[in-house]
């Protein structure tokens, strides 16, 4: 935050503190005002994140493989580092074979934090795929 004090009538800027009190103020030394106008300069930052998401559903596969394409694409925060990270996944069980598709990108670097492109019978052991303890 940033503070001017310039004075009243002439608007040169002067070199007194914002909380000065108004009965030891000085005569402005261009014009003798004894008026003040105070700007405050403030800023911050925001920023967007976008995430979206499709799903394509066969109504003539059982409840559980309805889904025959997933994809997400988007900014998602990295469980681990708690940091901004760009994400694209792709199930697609419509492909012969049925593919897995997933990468992500730290957005600040462009540096690839984790690509996986393969079938998805060979995409086992990782997030949902992994074996349930018993």
């Amino acid at each position: 935050m940033i503070v001017n004090v310039k004075c009243g009538q002439c608007g040169i800027i002067l070199n007194e503190m914002p909380d000065h009190p108004i009965l030891n103020r000085k005569p402005c030394s261009k014009c003798s005002s004894l008026a003040r106008f105070k700007s405050v300069l403030m800023s911050d930052k925001i920023q967007l994140h976008e995430f979206v998401e499709g799903k394509k559903k066969d109504t003539t596969r059982p409840s559980k493989k309805k889904l025959s394409v997933h994809i997400q694409q988007g900014d998602q925060i990295n469980h681990e580092t708690g940091q901004w990270i760009l994400k694209e996944q792709r199930i697609d069980k419509d492909k012969e074979p049925s593919w897995y598709f997933e990468s992500t990108i730290d957005p600040m670097t462009g540096k690839v934090l984790h690509y996986c492109n393969e079938p998805l019978g060979d995409h086992v052991g990782h997030g949902s795929a992994k074996q349930k303890e018993v």
